[in-house]
């Protein structure tokens, strides 16, 4: 079996125009999950179906042109159409646009993969399209495994400040340890161990 070479890249999409050509279930599936992050999706397809019923997504009842990937950051193609998902493709891509391919099990050359945020700290879970689901599975486990304090844990080491040459030295720092004082909600205590001034924040480091 052929697995897909990949390298992991988290992306912002906030405010950035996604076109989703397929307003079928996978179509409104994929835009939603866009919008969920703050895109500004527009779906094309002259029958939109499930994705007419999310109004945060533009619907445009019509069927694919060419012209539709200008200006676009993301397509999606997300038809029953093979060929007309080949022709979306190819245009987007010799435009230089991602493209996610719904009708692939690798989401083709780029792939929506389910992601957990908690603060600032973002994990990302993909299965090379074998399993969506699985994936979904995966990310919920991860979530359950480091629990909300993490993300507290990474606003503290910020507070660290960079050297003189601008770089972030984070290696050897007791991760462990002071996530376990910012679950006990003793955010003093992780603030020591991290080497962060304490009274700084004064947070419950419990949250």
């Amino acid at each position: 079996m052929h697995e897909p070479r990949r390298a992991a890249l988290l992306v912002d999409v906030e405010g950035r125009a996604c076109l989703v050509v397929g307003g079928g279930r996978a179509g409104a599936a994929k835009a939603a999950r866009l919008a969920d992050a703050g895109a500004a999706v527009t779906v094309v397809d002259p029958r939109p179906q499930a994705a007419a019923t999310d109004d945060r997504l533009r619907i445009e009842r019509r069927g694919f042109e060419d012209g539709d990937v200008a200006g676009t950051w993301l397509v999606v193609a997300a038809t029953d159409d093979g060929a007309l998902n080949d022709r979306v493709a190819a245009v987007a891509e010799a435009a230089g646009v991602w493209v996610n391919r719904a009708d692939r099990p690798d989401g083709g050359p780029a792939c929506l993969v389910a992601v957990h945020a908690q603060g600032p700290v973002q994990v990302a879970v993909g299965t090379s399209g074998l399993s969506p689901a699985l994936g979904v599975w995966l990310r919920d486990r991860v979530a359950e495994a480091i629990g909300p304090s993490v993300g507290r844990l990474a606003e503290l080491l910020d507070e660290r400040g960079r050297h003189a040459s601008g770089r972030r030295e984070h290696r050897g720092l007791p991760f462990d340890a002071a996530l376990e004082r910012l679950r006990a909600g003793d955010e003093d205590g992780a603030r020591r161990l991290l080497g962060v001034p304490v009274g700084a924040g004064g947070r419950d480091g419990s949250r």
